[in-house]
């Protein structure tokens, strides 16, 4: 039930814009623009709605949903909050079944907003109309390029990352970032005030969506606690969900209160249950995605069994720390390994895990080339290594490393690595399209780094655990 009822937001045949404006910087008016830019099947279906207006963005615009002669899957509002239930009567008349509500003003604002939202939500229970918002930026759907956001969106890729917001910034901040990173999504829904679907419903939705590898939310509130755990419980058997909670702190709660009217739940008892059910906790934004990244893109590993490779001694040293803080085993490399590297290394400094490549390059004048190849080819076939972090540094003077060797190494081999890139930005930028072209994860530090491998690690380790 719950999944086929979302089905019209994010496969509509149709979609009416309530509030539809002919001023380009109005969010009315963005929303058609999205609609209409990004796929031009959707630009005969689109109907903006505007008394004032006979046209809007070139589109023919009605005065009214019910002036729509055609069936209407999918409403977009974007007007003043008390425009709201005359609008939600003429979608019930016009038998819409699924509305996106943009405008603010209702229970995030007190109780005045709080009794107009539940007069909308009356009466869309009434008409069998499933809700979205209020308070929110809509959908994304980058399978089918239906983009209801009143955020201008010029640029998106698609991938296997699905989405789950409980705030405005990730329509407008986090698909920037996104694709800045090279990771690409499925879906996106901020719900904003959650009055009718909330992050369960759109789990289970993703749950049973094909194009969906992994469930990435923000959440500043947990409306239902129980049911979230029984119906996550059955979902991270297949699919992984990272959550970033807000709210955690007592500043946050605050917070959080008046940005969506979300009350946040004690944070070491979600924590306690999280963990329990296999769904992995973000601390930050960029483990978020970092983590969403590293399970989207590679294998989970045997173990946490990790083998480091670094031309930086130093960086070696600070890597095996994070590492052991983690829980990832710096494994002893097995003794085949060892002999094959020992033809490279100096006497005086015999290979180990992390594997300093410097003193082969350096001072037995290997070529540099020659070194990468040898040492990740041997971690990849040493059979007591799970896992690689590989070190780079974009330096000038190491810009003639073959970087298309490595890639093509990597690209055929099971075991999970990421690769921490730090120097030049210039060379940077370069090798990390490179890597992640090929769907090899690249950090710019070495935490999230290590905590990438990490989550690989702990998903792993959770669905051994309920076979």
């Amino acid at each position: 039930m719950t999944t086929e009822s979302l089905k019209p937001f994010f496969e509509p045949q149709s979609v009416a814009v309530v509030g539809a404006s002919r001023d380009p910087s109005k969010g009315g008016s963005i929303i058609v623009g999205n609609l209409k830019r990004w796929d031009s099947k959707f630009v005969e279906r689109v109907y903006p709605i505007n008394p004032g207006a006979d046209k809007v963005l070139d589109l023919k615009a009605y005065p009214s949903l019910k002036e729509i002669p055609d069936k209407v899957d999918l409403v977009v509002v974007l007007t003043p909050a008390r425009t709201l239930p005359t609008i939600m009567k003429d979608a019930a008349e016009k038998n819409v079944k699924a509305v996106i509500i943009e405008s603010a003003g209702f229970a995030e604002v007190g109780p005045e907003g709080i009794a107009l939202q539940e007069e909308v939500v009356r009466i869309a229970k009434s008409a069998g109309i499933r809700i979205i918002g209020p308070n929110c930026t809509g959908i994304i759907n980058a399978n089918n390029n239906l983009i209801t956001t009143f955020v201008e969106v010029s640029e998106i890729t698609k991938g296997g990352v699905s989405v789950v917001a409980q705030t405005g910034m990730f329509a407008g901040t986090l698909i920037p970032e996104f694709i800045s990173q090279n990771l690409g999504i499925s879906k996106v829904a901020c719900f904003g005030n959650k009055a009718d679907v909330d992050e369960v419903d759109l789990i289970e939705y993703y749950a049973e969506d094909p194009d969906t590898q992994v469930i990435a939310l923000y959440l500043e509130g947990i409306a239902d606690g129980r049911r979230l755990i029984q119906v996550a419980k059955d979902v991270t058997k297949k699919k992984p969900i990272i959550i970033l909670k807000g709210g955690r702190s007592d500043a946050g709660a605050k917070a959080a209160l008046s940005h969506t009217a979300s009350i946040a739940g004690r944070g070491e008892v979600v924590e306690a249950a999280f963990k329990q059910i296999g769904i992995l906790q973000a601390e930050t934004l960029e483990d978020l995605i970092g983590f969403s990244k590293a399970l989207d893109w590679l294998e989970l590993p045997n173990g946490n069994r990790v083998a480091i490779f670094t031309a930086s001694g130093g960086g070696g040293v600070l890597s095996a720390d994070q590492c052991a803080q983690q829980g990832l085993n710096v494994v002893s490399l097995s003794p085949t390994t060892v002999s094959k590297l020992s033809e490279v290394f100096p006497e005086w400094m015999p290979p180990a895990n992390p594997i300093d490549i410097w003193p082969a390059i350096s001072v037995a004048k290997h070529g540099l080339n020659e070194v990468h190849g040898l040492v990740l080819q041997s971690v990849i076939d040493d059979k007591s290594v799970d896992c690689i972090l590989f070190i780079l540094m974009a330096l000038k003077e190491l810009e003639q490393i073959d970087i298309d060797m490595i890639i093509n190494m990597q690209v055929n081999n099971r075991k999970p690595m990421v690769v921490w890139l730090f120097g030049d930005p210039r060379i940077i930028s370069k090798w990390r399209d490179r890597f992640e072209d090929h769907r090899i994860p690249v950090f710019l530090t070495l935490s999230e780094s290590v905590r990438a491998l990490k989550a690989l690690y702990v998903y792993k380790k959770f669905k051994e655990s309920i076979k």
